[in-house]
């Protein structure tokens, strides 16, 4: 561990592809001698992530970067903790064209190519849900 310490530190003083690789070694040994000590799997210790059946399409942290939200390839609407471990998961009619969440982070909002907008609270519950009607005009000379 002081050994990816000092890595660390000199690639933050003199930052290079040499002192980067040097860091990545380091990493990669700890968790080698971890999975070895524990015979788990070290990432396990760092993340919490519940794998995902279906492609991640888009995912962000929230304002205060304690968060994560996204949607996948099977219109599944995610909340995460920070760690990866799942708050929520929404089945939305159909996968976003846009995916917004509330600068406090109690409400998750999405536009659908149909025209359908809804806005959910964060613990899963429906605030609203609407569709939007563009209507065409037409000029003539």
């Amino acid at each position: 561990v002081s050994g990816f310490l000092l890595a660390q530190i000199t690639h933050n003083n003199s930052p290079s592809s040499v002192t980067q690789t040097v860091v990545f070694n380091c990493f990669y040994k700890i968790v080698e001698v971890y999975k070895n000590k524990n015979n788990e799997d070290p990432f396990l210790a760092f993340f919490n992530f519940t794998p995902c059946k279906q492609k991640i399409l888009f995912a962000d942290f929230t304002d205060d970067g304690k968060n994560i939200y996204g949607y996948s390839a099977d219109s599944t609407i995610y909340f995460w903790e920070y760690s990866g471990a799942e708050k929520i998961k929404i089945h939305s009619p159909e996968i976003p064209l846009n995916l917004k969440i509330s600068s406090d982070s109690k409400f998750i909002s999405a536009v659908f190519k149909s025209g359908k907008a809804m806005v959910w609270k964060t613990s899963g519950d429906t605030v609203i849900g609407f569709t939007v009607y563009f209507g065409y005009h037409h000029y003539s000379k």
